[in-house]
């Protein structure tokens, strides 16, 4: 089967919590297949253990993200903002790797989810 353009592929991550994403594969740099790519301008991106500590490259860790373009809160949910965003760093609950490019990927989560409908 021929390919019917050859618009390449540029994956990338974000959530209703971000506005646009926060990491992506840029095509100024080379691409990895199968990563989330480096963070976009504006955005700091980490990962931590189970103790709040930062992981070294190579290691899982626990995806956390910071910038301008993060939201400030949930409206009128205090508690459900405190347990997201800690020290201005939202956290994902996607457990991640960065290879030592720089280069995020996603392979697992804090905690199981299932979605079963929208609201």
């Amino acid at each position: 089967m021929k390919p019917v353009s050859k618009v390449p592929i540029i994956e990338g991550c974000g959530c209703q919590k971000v506005h646009q994403s926060f990491t992506f594969n840029h095509p100024d740099r080379p691409r990895k297949p199968g990563s989330i790519g480096t963070p976009v301008w504006g955005v700091e991106v980490k990962l931590i253990d189970d103790k709040g500590q930062t992981v070294s490259v190579g290691e899982k860790g626990q995806l956390l993200y910071r910038g301008h373009n993060v939201m400030k809160g949930y409206y009128r949910k205090p508690a459900a903002t405190a347990e997201s965003l800690k020290d201005g760093w939202l956290h994902s609950g996607d457990v991640a790797i960065e290879d030592a490019d720089g280069y995020f990927y996603i392979v697992d989560r804090t905690k199981d989810m299932i979605i079963r409908g929208m609201v």
